[in-house]
């Protein structure tokens, strides 16, 4: 993952985002207790990048686990 890479995906995210100081956005996603996709509102945790490294303007990162918090069923 480099540093170009990490910038869009964040990029692509942010643009998303209804309330962006809570970091929160609407999602769809499959619950099995429903059997069915259902649009949710939730909050993207706190991520920590691990620099695996880094050399005059490049950077590469470790792989990072994104993680979504809440998946209030909004519908």
């Amino acid at each position: 993952l480099t540093n170009i890479t990490l910038t869009d995906f964040l990029s692509n995210i942010k643009a998303n985002y209804t309330i962006s100081k809570a970091r929160q956005f609407n999602f769809t996603a499959y619950i099995p207790e429903y059997d069915s996709y259902v649009t949710q509102t939730g909050y993207l945790a706190d991520f920590q990048p691990n620099m695996y490294w880094a050399y005059d303007n490049h950077i590469m990162y470790d792989p990072i686990r994104f993680a979504i918090v809440g998946g209030v069923k909004s519908d």
